[in-house]
């Protein structure tokens, strides 16, 4: 698959039902999986928080834009305002089809946000995230650590990870 959106193409091959998103933001992305696919309903995870959003707008403005962008899907969305090591707990094992994750991306986040969430995509499911990268192609400055916690928890479970073609690349695999 050589872009994101495609991911939630195969989501839908799959006949996925239940997806949630890990790191919202405006909810673009989300409103990319809603439009592709036939989920009944996606979970979106994020605090929304101005602890975590200090640019352009605050925590708050950046809830009140996603929900506006995604209020023409109803029902189809449900809104949780919390940090994802809270959120998790809220959802049995292997209740989704679809895992993505674009969440804080430190090394020791993402390993964070890996480890919790793997248990609630379902065995036949995708486990996805985004920015799949290890350096700033401008800078050549080390960025995050997205990358280094993915190839982790890939090689401790014998899995190779499946990367888009994109300036800011998307990882996946089946679980």
């Amino acid at each position: 698959m050589s872009k994101r959106k495609n991911i939630s193409d195969m989501v839908l091959s799959l006949g996925g039902r239940r997806a949630v998103e890990i790191g919202v933001h405006l909810g673009e992305h989300a409103g990319m999986i809603l439009n592709r696919t036939a989920i009944d309903i996606l979970y979106l995870v994020d605090p929304w928080s101005d602890e975590f959003y200090s640019r352009k707008y605050k925590g708050n403005e950046r809830y009140r834009i996603c929900k506006k962008n995604l209020r023409k899907y109803g029902n189809r969305v449900n809104f949780i305002r919390d940090v994802s090591t809270s959120a998790v707990n809220l959802f049995p094992d292997h209740f989704f089809s679809f895992v993505y994750i674009d969440a804080q991306h430190q090394y020791e986040y993402i390993v964070e946000d890996l480890r919790i969430w793997w248990p609630k995509c379902k065995y036949g499911g995708i486990f996805a995230g985004h920015d799949y990268v290890e350096f700033n192609r401008k800078t050549g400055k080390k960025i995050g650590g997205v990358k280094d916690a993915v190839d982790e928890i890939c090689a401790a479970r014998s899995i190779i990870p499946n990367i888009t073609e994109e300036y800011i690349p998307s990882w996946w695999f089946i679980k």
